[in-house]
């Protein structure tokens, strides 16, 4: 609770704290040295701890690491600014790393701040909201839409690499047909049409890959899963039924 010999400029300091505990986002009110004043309970679980240890603690960076926002965004100079200025900040976004027990912790907040230029002692009222979730939505988002921009990919390769390989395989086993008497070329003819067919089922995996719906089976190695379009096969340079 904020000290009551030093008032804020308001009438009611009981009032005061009401209206801080029920914002829905972090409040904290620092003095010109930057040391925390007071601390809403969401200050606190946003920090990591209870009311009373922070209340107290600087934000500015210190030797132990103990509260610091740092990650390059100077933290702490923004609000020393404003016991200069008197400006104040709006939806500003910072990346605030605590250190609490040794371990850090890394989170995405927006923040507004100003001065409360009534009081007697100068406070700086910052009301912060941590985003850390949106901001790993928007990152989750991202990701799938680099994803399947990858799928449309493969499939656009998939697809100007079957039409040639159906055209392949089909002159293959009609060459095929035409070297019945020269064995060893129509041995060499029928190793190609072999690896060609091998390409052949490699396309058709891909296919079924990229075209499977989002919940689908794990295949086990060596598995197909029955398609609604047939294997290229020697014989016409056809799909079989």
């Amino acid at each position: 609770m904020v000290d009551a010999e030093r008032p804020t400029g308001f009438n009611s300091e009981d009032l005061l704290t009401a209206v801080f505990e029920a914002m829905p986002l972090a409040m904290l009110l620092v003095e010109s040295s930057l040391i925390i004043r007071w601390a809403s309970k969401k200050g606190a679980i946003l920090f990591g701890c209870e009311q009373e240890t922070l209340v107290g603690q600087s934000i500015r960076p210190n030797q132990n690491g103990h509260w610091t926002l740092v990650d390059g965004h100077d933290f702490h100079e923004k609000i020393r600014n404003l016991f200069r200025s008197g400006d104040s900040i709006t939806g500003e976004e910072q990346i605030i790393s605590l250190y609490s027990n040794g371990k850090r912790i890394e989170r995405h907040i927006r923040m507004n701040a100003s001065l409360l230029e009534s009081a007697d002692t100068p406070l700086v009222l910052m009301a912060i909201e941590d985003i850390t979730p949106l901001k790993e939505l928007e990152e989750k988002s991202k990701e799938t839409e680099r994803l399947s921009l990858s799928i449309q990919m493969i499939r656009n390769a998939i697809h100007d690499l079957n039409q040639p390989l159906s055209a392949l395989v089909g002159n293959l086993d009609l060459l095929e047909q035409h070297l019945s008497v020269d064995a060893p070329l129509r041995a060499r003819v029928e190793k190609i049409l072999e690896s060609a067919n091998g390409v052949t089922e490699v396309v058709r995996r891909l296919q079924m890959i990229v075209h499977a719906p989002k919940k689908r089976e794990v295949l086990r190695a060596g598995t197909t899963r029955p398609m609604a379009y047939g294997r290229i096969d020697r014989g016409a340079g056809h799909d079989s039924p």
